[in-house]
């Protein structure tokens, strides 16, 4: 896919949802490394969630945004962390990993009239309004795109 071709699947309130591959976690410090499994998988790079685990240094306190960024990095996607409020996600390329409820991560592939669509590591795909996606929402994103 080109650059612009990705550039123009921008999110934007209204745009389709983009389905990424289903990746459940084994265990709860799973989430981040099978969130960016999903991502992975999206864009054509099917990494075991093992393999994932060892690369992204998962601790019980699950992973960090910023050790998320590099192993996304390391398997050829641009990737950068961002501190933003839902506002700020508007214009970033889908699908993207966000921090939920205190920790947690999932990944967001689109938006609805009123919704937003999940995938959940947890508990697989799935949808919540807008305002609970707005309570959920721990103000951390990180923005994955093909790389060069």
């Amino acid at each position: 896919m080109t650059r612009q071709a990705h550039a123009a699947r921008r999110a934007q309130p209204g745009t389709q949802r983009r389905r990424t591959p289903t990746v459940l976690q084994m265990e709860a410090a799973e989430r981040g490394d099978a969130a960016l499994a999903m991502v992975l998988g999206y864009y054509g790079r099917f990494v075991p969630l093992e393999e994932l685990r060892l690369a992204c240094g998962v601790s019980r306190d699950g992973v960090s945004a910023s050790n998320l960024v590099a192993v996304a990095q390391s398997y050829g996607l641009e990737a950068q962390a961002l501190a933003s409020d839902i506002a700020g996600l508007a214009g970033r390329a889908l699908p993207l990993i966000v921090f939920w409820n205190g920790g947690h991560c999932v990944v967001l592939e689109g938006w609805g009239k009123d919704r937003a669509y999940l995938n959940d590591p947890a508990t697989g795909p799935r949808s919540v309004s807008r305002a609970e996606f707005a309570q959920g929402f721990g103000g951390v994103a990180v923005v994955c795109e093909p790389g060069p």
